[in-house]
């Protein structure tokens, strides 16, 4: 893999972050409508809990080095370094 310019990398990590943010109100909106959905006994609480499935795969997915494509796990908000390649992300 060529290496990418380190202000691209940030700017390639601040749309993850973006996004990563974006999934999560979604699957927070989706999650009540799942909870609304199981108290009205309706039929979309299976589509909503496979939409709420498929996002969470995606955003693990996603959840990659620009540089590496090192998975970064469970860390979030205090990410600064890639723990694999050491590339600046912030």
């Amino acid at each position: 893999m060529e290496p990418i310019d380190p202000e691209s990398v940030k700017t390639e990590f601040a749309k993850l972050v973006s996004t990563q943010k974006l999934v999560a109100i979604l699957m927070l909106v989706l999650g009540f409508a799942f909870i609304l959905s199981l108290f009205a006994a309706s039929d979309l609480a299976i589509l909503i809990f496979i939409a709420l499935i498929v996002l969470g795969v995606y955003s693990n997915l996603r959840w990659r080095c620009p540089e590496c494509g090192q998975w970064f796990g469970r860390r979030f908000f205090f990410l600064e370094n890639c723990p694999r390649c050491g590339v600046e992300l912030r």
